[in-house]
């Protein structure tokens, strides 16, 4: 069961992160932190809480998954499972929405230019409200607040019409299409992750695919932010990539990032010299050590076969090591 506190902390982010015109002297903008006002402030220009869907399919894919989600909840809540339909709220709003909608969205928000920008206000503004809705039997009181702020001060939330599907919202294509993309977001992250490369660090992007090339040129401005890229290159197979690029495979598409622009290459090789010559002091001494018979006869069995294990796993370290400055 989630905590009620920690539900109310989720809203309050979401309602920071997602972009509604309320004006500046809102009770509800009042309550955020300065930095979420301009956050909020900056961002809804020409926005219209009240606008309508866009007829246009690339900005209306924003609803797929997410409606298909709140059918979910809506079928967990019918059934009275209030415990499943909160926890799926919470995951919902806190991972889907918040870390992957919002964020993927961001770059089209910012670009005035950008012809689905309000198609994304929309839905930012469509979820939001739906949410409050599914939310509500379980928190009754700040959902109330909220949604009589953001929408209609004089409408109560609890003679709002029930979130219900929409068939024109359906696209499952591109559904599946954005969590292969997710899918290669979350593939880079984990490298870098794993090789500690500080997120101010860009780099290079070969992508190796035969059925998504539209997909990542219609993506490049996600891939950019989301995956770190500096810049993206299209190829049809492994020709030329370089020996040492760092690999994410997903089902359809592969991800090469030389190694160079993810490591100081200099800084790295220091690294592991130092590392080398600590773990060439532990072969040493361990050798030497089982190669004393004073030890290995007066020993109890269990110091000898501890220090057998510690040869064996500093001697693989070094090779390991070996092998990756022989690859710089």
């Amino acid at each position: 069961m989630v905590e009620i506190g920690n539900v109310k902390e989720v809203i309050k982010d979401y309602i920071v992160k997602q972009l509604i015109s309320m004006g500046e002297s809102s009770p509800a903008i009042t309550l955020l932190t300065p930095l979420a006002k301009r956050a909020i402030m900056n961002n809804i220009d020409s926005f219209d809480k009240f606008l309508k869907p866009i007829a246009d399919k690339d900005g209306m894919i924003d609803i797929e998954g997410i409606f298909n989600e709140e059918m979910e909840i809506i079928n967990n809540i019918d059934n009275f499972d209030i415990g499943v339909s909160t926890q799926k709220i919470y995951d919902f709003i806190w991972n889907e929405f918040c870390d992957w909608y919002i964020e993927i969205c961001k770059t089209r928000l910012y670009d005035k230019t950008s012809t689905t920008r309000k198609a994304a206000q929309f839905t930012l503004n469509k979820v939001l409200q739906d949410s409050l809705k599914l939310l509500h039997p379980v928190m009754p009181f700040i959902t109330e607040e909220i949604y009589t702020k953001l929408y209609n001060d004089d409408e109560t939330i609890m003679t709002a019409e029930w979130p219900k599907f929409e068939e024109k919202y359906a696209f499952q294509k591109e559904e599946q299409e954005i969590e292969k993309l997710k899918d290669v977001i979350i593939g880079i992250r984990n490298i870098r992750n794993n090789m500690n490369v500080h997120p101010s660090r860009k780099s290079k992007l070969i992508v190796v695919t035969e059925n998504y090339k539209n997909l990542i040129n219609e993506s490049e401005s996600i891939l950019n932010k989301l995956g770190f890229a500096e810049s993206i290159e299209l190829k049809n197979n492994k020709n030329g990539i370089p020996s040492n690029a760092v690999s994410v495979v997903t089902d359809g598409i592969e991800v090469f990032m030389p190694f160079e622009d993810l490591v100081d290459l200099e800084a790295e090789k220091e690294r592991l010299q130092n590392e080398k010559t600590k773990l060439e002091s532990e072969v040493a001494r361990a050798t030497k050590m089982l190669s004393n018979p004073g030890f290995v006869n007066k020993a109890p069995e269990a110091k000898i076969n501890e220090e057998k294990a510690k040869l064996v796993k500093y001697q693989e370290m070094l090779d390991s090591v070996n092998e990756r400055l022989k690859n710089i």
